[in-house]
């Protein structure tokens, strides 16, 4: 179960990290703000519902 939960965990920090990379790229300043914030709550509440 632990396990489990430490494969998800990295999991998110990957995507998050990638998704910064990415959205680094492509967007503006403000506006890759805003996405990432939004990328990192949604990835936050399904950590948070995949756990409990």
């Amino acid at each position: 179960m632990l396990q489990s939960n430490i494969v998800l965990y990295i999991a998110v920090l990957a995507a998050i990290v990638v998704g910064a990379v990415i959205i680094k790229k492509i967007t503006s300043c403000f506006v890759k703000s805003i996405i990432l914030l939004l990328v990192i709550v949604a990835l936050a509440v399904y950590f948070y519902l995949a756990t409990s």
